[in-house]
């Protein structure tokens, strides 16, 4: 049978090669009653989503929001999250001080997908975009996790564009130096491979996305550097840098 997620399977596997065996589904019954609490269809790729990881994420799994089905239901069933026509609840923020869950826009579609806010009730004001998509979201944490943040040096920062959209200038140079996008993306999320080398980047849905904050893992700095040095001299893309991980001499 066909796969229905194949880039975001490869990449998941890449990145924790026993997947399988460590993560779970959960059962039909549970995602179609909570299609029931939506009261409209679940887009596709959360129902993929859910169908793969609804029970367990495995390696995969965030520090304190929960993803799986029966959380979920749970916390609806307990009146801990509200009902609402247009916000569905998809990952409950366990962290007790600062709760902010993971909610679907599902009047914004995208990509057999939609968008993610995230806050601890929901209302409009509170509510602030996340990700274009789940799917995105999921990449760009796995790889945040399982790649950058494993690689012994990292360096965080921003690229600045002066003549428009900054991730369409960043790809462009990045494919020419050997990395790839394993999962495709829209304006406002980047997910790179490169030659032992990882990066993700961001911006928030909705504003104008000539920023792009970034973050790359590679063995040492002097890569690093040398990535970020061929990127400022072969683009208009301004970089500036917040931090690097360790802290050099």
């Amino acid at each position: 049978m066909q796969a229905l997620e194949p880039q975001m399977e490869a990449l998941l596997e890449q990145l924790v090669p026993d997947l399988v065996s460590s993560s779970g589904g959960a059962e039909r019954e549970e995602i179609d009653e909570l299609e029931h609490v939506a009261g409209r269809s679940l887009p596709p790729f959360h129902r993929w989503f859910l169908d793969r990881f609804g029970r367990s994420m495995g390696p995969l799994a965030y520090r304190s929001l929960d993803f799986s089905c029966k959380g979920i239901l749970t916390a609806y069933a307990d009146g801990r999250v509200e009902h609402d026509p247009r916000y569905l609840l998809i990952a409950y923020d366990h962290d007790p001080a600062y709760p902010s869950h993971a909610f679907y826009d599902l009047d914004s579609p995208a990509r057999d997908d939609a968008l993610v806010v995230a806050g601890e009730y929901i209302d409009e004001e509170e509510l602030v975009p996340s990700f274009e998509t789940l799917r995105e979201m999921i990449a760009w944490g796995a790889l945040a996790t399982l790649g950058v943040h494993r690689r012994p040096q990292r360096c965080d920062g921003l690229f600045r564009s002066a003549d428009g959209d900054a991730l369409p200038t960043l790809l462009a140079t990045l494919e020419d130096l050997g990395f790839v996008t394993p999962i495709a993306t829209g304006r406002y999320c980047g997910v790179f491979r490169g030659p032992d080398m990882d990066m993700i980047s961001k911006s928030t849905p909705g504003r104008d996305p000539y920023l792009q904050a970034f973050n790359v893992g590679a063995a040492d700095a002097t890569k690093i550097r040398a990535l970020l040095g061929r990127i400022v001299s072969e683009t208009s893309l301004e970089l500036k840098i917040y931090r690097w991980d360790p802290a050099l001499p």
